[in-house]
């Protein structure tokens, strides 16, 4: 008895003594993977011989260089039990190495590494708050974009707008889009996906377009006596859908207007002209100066072609008189006078060079060849309705000037009087 217990206590001691068998390899369960961004996989490390006690095991994920900024940044994230989340689309590495089994053939831990590619979640469809609008002129509207699904990894669209005479658009930093209707018309706003594989449009009308303003295109007006005068308002927008304004003198004594905004001038002095928009909202005023017509008719005297020395002139001397009045007038003499003498030194009262007549907007232009002339006066004589208007204009004087009286003139007769031709104009 005591022999058979002696063998089992030396069959156990030599059980006892005998060594664990070692890890020779370590083996994961995929050497490839494919991940959709926000999506994980829980990794398995396995060894041989299955038998061997299991190693610990340390999980890492390979670090990514950026060339845009220079940064460091990761594919995904992997705990210590390997659990890998992809985050960012790309490629990377998994590895995992043993803590505690040593490679006897490298002396280094085991390791080995999966390659995994991390795939962006494309867009399936887009959506807009806004599929069609009906908009007036000036009015806003902000579209939002929304991507689905949700966890698309490009959240960003592009937009595009193939009317921009008839709306604008901007761009907000939230990727909203703000439109604006600038006339009436149609257009469509469109919201691309960024790999332009989706997209959506909202189509717009404008079909109203509100006045915002009215104004004339002068503050002053001088009109004749007797004379009319067609006022022009200025809409903003100038497609406006209603253009009706009322008209009102404050003096109908001085000026009349019509429903047209034709003025007719009734008498010296000023009245003061309004437009009210038929909504009552915007309106618009000018002064109508009511004068005698001499007063609208504008001579001019180009500078060029003079030599003037000591304040006497040399040379070819042009002058230009210019109906402004709404009225037709016979021009009948036009004359050059020296200053201080009053002599005259040249004139014409010749049909061929003043015109039959004057019309409103016309003028006529006068050539004088003159030589050492002491401050010319320039005169025009007119006629209307029977009654003779003297207009002048002196060196100094650069506006329209009136001369009932231009003084004791004498025409010297005993001095050659210079030509007078026809200027081009």
């Amino acid at each position: 008895m005591k022999q058979a217990v002696s063998f089992l206590v030396f069959l156990l001691l030599v059980a006892c003594v005998k060594d664990d068998p070692i890890v020779t390899d370590i083996m994961l369960d995929t050497t490839t993977l494919e991940l959709k961004v926000g999506e994980t996989h829980q990794f398995k490390a396995t060894h041989t011989p299955p038998e061997a006690p299991t190693p610990t095991y340390s999980w890492e994920v390979s670090q990514n260089f950026s060339v845009i900024d220079g940064s460091n940044y990761f594919n995904g994230d992997i705990d210590q039990t390997g659990l890998f989340t992809a985050k960012i689309v790309g490629s990377t590495f998994v590895t995992v190495r043993t803590k505690d089994a040593i490679n006897p053939l490298t002396g280094k831990p085991f390791e080995v590494s999966c390659q995994v590619k991390v795939l962006p979640i494309n867009v399936e469809s887009l959506s807009l708050n806004h599929t069609s609008l009906t908009m007036s002129v000036g009015d806003t509207v902000r579209l939002i974009c929304t991507v689905f699904p949700e966890n698309a990894t490009e959240q960003r669209v592009s937009w595009t707008n193939n009317h921009n005479d008839i709306v604008d658009y901007q761009i907000q930093t939230d990727g909203s889009c703000i439109i604006q209707a600038k006339k009436k018309g149609e257009a469509t706003i469109k919201a691309i996906s960024k790999d332009r594989q989706t997209e959506v449009v909202c189509k717009i009308v404008v079909d109203k377009a509100p006045l915002t303003s009215i104004a004339f295109e002068e503050k002053e007006y001088q009109v004749e006596i007797g004379g009319t005068k067609q006022l022009t308002v200025v809409y903003t927008p100038d497609f406006a859908d209603n253009k009706n304004v009322k008209w009102s003198s404050s003096d109908s004594h001085v000026a009349t207007v019509d429903e047209k905004g034709l003025i007719t001038a009734n008498a010296k002095g000023s009245a003061k002209i309004t437009a009210v928009s038929e909504d009552g909202n915007h309106k618009a005023s000018c002064t109508i100066h009511v004068v005698d017509i001499d007063q609208l008719m504008e001579i001019s005297v180009p500078s060029g072609g003079m030599v003037i020395i000591n304040g006497y002139y040399t040379g070819v001397m042009s002058c230009k008189i210019q109906n402004n009045s709404s009225k037709t007038v016979k021009l009948t003499r036009y004359r050059i006078v020296e200053s201080v003498s009053n002599k005259i030194i040249a004139q014409t009262e010749d049909p061929a060079f003043l015109g039959e007549e004057l019309k409103p907007c016309e003028s006529v232009a006068l050539s004088v060849k003159l030589n050492s002339v002491y401050l010319p006066v320039h005169i025009w004589s007119f006629e209307y309705q029977g009654q003779e208007y003297t207009v002048s204009k002196d060196h100094t004087f650069f506006g329209n000037s009136k001369a009932d009286n231009p003084g004791n003139i004498s025409s010297m007769s005993d001095q050659p009087m210079a030509p007078v031709t026809r200027a081009k104009e």
